[in-house]
């Protein structure tokens, strides 16, 4: 059973001696904590034991009972106070009535009667309870339901990349709680790798990247106007919200996130850490653009490096096109080899065309996976119009090994 704490106070300790023998105290719950015999110490010892009884005469020395009961009041202390009079100050304890207090005895005190007050206290009291573990539970649940609707419009944006299906900030707001304004928009994206391929249990990584969420929030929420973070895919997406004043204030922040999840993960030994920042938007219609600038970084570790920032304004991501590389006699020339089967033509090719590659690599880190997706694109296109069947010799290359 849950234990209520009580205070009693009279100017004659031997009346508060009398209260405490009349009560079967344990069988109510209820503990009492102090027995004073002036308001002075009766007031500090409500402010440290915030208790939810008080039994309190109204004359005492130093403040009296009614002068306590408005200072308790006045501090905020929610307190149930009992008032105890004498005839003669019955009209005076009638005043506390104005400090919400209910109940009051007159002395001699009547067992019954203070009983009766004490049960209906104490129902009260778990009627509150249960009232409120209600309402925490109604709360918990609706901020539960609440995350996973913001968290949708994230993955909403991720697996239609280049779609908002809405930019008016106020209907996006109403429709996944969220709380943009106009200001700037973001996306950020953090990635850990596996140091020396560590084989890491997926649950545990999960747990990584759930703590660096945290992390991010943490930094970020008192500063920002909204913010939300999902673990999608193994990375943590990010975007936010903040006003144009606190753009050079963000920089720092962001400086600390990438220190403050570098000392986690260094705790946990397993991982670096890239953080890339996409291209700040002034609408929101443009976060999925933001959040693909970040995507494309993260990708470009491979050729810009890991354990570091990386910023899309400092690079012009998609600035060359590949087919200032890959030029129309070399895609035959490349073709010409693949349907003559000559391996070594296509090795030297290959290699060719990627020194040229490396060049522009600093201008557009998006060239390489360019390149890839382009030299893929041509060999299944032009090996499809063989009678080569290179889909059943790869699986059985495959199955082999």
């Amino acid at each position: 059973m849950m234990c209520m704490k009580a205070i009693i106070a009279d100017d004659e300790i031997w009346v508060c001696k009398l209260i405490e023998k009349l009560i079967d105290w344990d069988k109510l719950g209820i503990k009492i904590v102090a027995e004073v015999d002036n308001g002075i110490d009766a007031y500090n010892a409500i402010l440290n034991e915030k208790p939810y009884i008080v039994i309190t005469d109204i004359r005492m020395p130093g403040i009296d009972g009614l002068e306590l009961i408005k200072k308790v009041r006045e501090s905020g202390i929610e307190t149930n106070f009992i008032i105890i009079s004498g005839h003669k100050q019955f009209e005076y304890a009638q005043n506390a009535v104005r400090y919400g207090v209910e109940d009051y005895l007159l002395k001699p005190i009547n067992k019954e009667e203070l009983l009766n007050i004490l049960i209906k206290l104490r129902d009260r009291y778990f009627i509150n309870n249960k009232k409120l573990e209600e309402e925490m539970m109604i709360r918990k649940q609706l901020t539960y339901n609440i995350g996973r609707i913001r968290k949708q419009f994230l993955y909403n944006i991720l697996l239609n990349i280049n779609n908002v299906e809405d930019t008016d900030i106020n209907k996006i707001n109403n429709e996944y709680n969220f709380n943009f304004k106009s200001g700037k928009f973001q996306g950020i994206i953090l990635k850990v790798d596996k140091k020396n391929n560590e084989d890491i249990n997926e649950n545990y990584e999960n747990i990584i990247l759930n703590k660096l969420c945290e992390i991010v929030k943490k930094n970020l929420k008192e500063i920002c106007q909204d913010i939300e973070t999902i673990n999608f895919n193994k990375r943590v997406v990010c975007i936010l919200n903040y006003c144009e004043e606190k753009s050079n204030l963000m920089k720092k922040i962001y400086k600390k996130i990438f220190e403050d999840v570098k000392n986690y993960l260094e705790i946990q030994e397993y991982f670096y850490l890239t953080m890339a920042f996409g291209l700040v938007a002034d609408n929101i219609k443009f976060i999925p653009d933001s959040l693909k600038s970040a995507l494309d970084l993260i990708n470009c570790r491979v050729v810009l490096g890991i354990d570091k920032t990386l910023d899309a304004s400092n690079f012009n991501l998609g600035c060359v096109n590949i087919s200032e590389l890959l030029t129309v006699e070399k895609e035959i020339s490349f073709t010409n080899y693949i349907e003559s089967f000559d391996k070594k033509g296509i090795e030297t090719w290959i290699n060719d065309f990627f020194n040229s590659v490396r060049f522009k690599i600093e201008e557009d880190p998006l060239i390489i996976f360019k390149g890839y997706n382009k030299i893929i694109e041509i060999f299944f296109d032009t090996m499809k119009k063989t009678d080569f069947q290179y889909e059943d010799y790869i699986k059985e290359k495959i199955y082999k090994k």
